[in-house]
């Protein structure tokens, strides 16, 4: 049987945290939509906060493990994502992850200083350049998913943060009960059919 891996971030494996059991329960996400669909295995290496640079890391880790005729999907973030080290730990930094910590008092300033550098780069540098970024790392990624379908004729498909507002989100589902927006059931359920479209044709696809 072959698998299915999915990488990206938490529009490809969220947890819904804070969200009601029933609507939570009721959540079939994408990969698992596809996947079933395919009648493959499943490998969601996705990771909530994810970075651009993590998510190429994570699928260089496991390429040894990708087998001939397998299916990949790669859900690239934000640009605005760099990495950064903390406790000895390669790290995707998220913007917003500051902003909650900030209020907090400081256990380590040189922690704190270097989160503030991250906010800096992230908002001056690479949020003024998303479009080149964006671009850069799409390049990047079907470069290596080209040389994969050739030599091990994998079907794939790429998609970006632009496509995390095509689909009904949470907030939307629950008329603003939860402020959330990844993907509602209906919005799995639609991004699963469209990924199931692309990777039937044979014509290999980016977004």
């Amino acid at each position: 049987m072959n698998t299915l891996w999915t990488f990206g971030d938490s529009f490809t494996n969220h947890n819904y945290k804070g969200i009601d059991e029933e609507i939570k329960n009721e959540i079939i996400q994408w990969p698992d939509i596809v996947s079933d669909n395919l009648n493959t295995k499943l490998q969601n290496k996705g990771i909530p906060g994810n970075s651009n640079p993590q998510i190429i890391s994570d699928i260089l880790f496991h390429l040894p493990k990708i087998k001939q005729n397998d299916f990949i999907v790669v859900g690239l973030t934000t640009p605005t994502r760099p990495i950064t080290v903390r406790d000895n730990t390669i790290q995707s930094f998220m913007a917003l992850e500051y902003h909650y910590e900030k209020n907090k008092t400081p256990q380590d300033i040189d922690q704190i200083k270097r989160e503030r550098i991250c906010l800096d780069y992230s908002d001056e540098i690479l949020n003024k350049n998303k479009e080149v970024l964006s671009k850069w790392y799409k390049n990047q990624i079907k470069s290596l998913l080209l040389h994969l379908n050739k030599e091990l004729k994998i079907q794939y498909y790429i998609f970006d943060d632009s496509y995390w507002s095509k689909f009904q989100n949470i907030n939307q589902y629950t008329q603003g009960k939860h402020i959330d927006f990844h993907w509602s059931k209906n919005g799995h359920n639609s991004m699963g059919k469209h990924i199931i479209r692309k990777l039937t044709n044979r014509k290999q696809n980016l977004l």
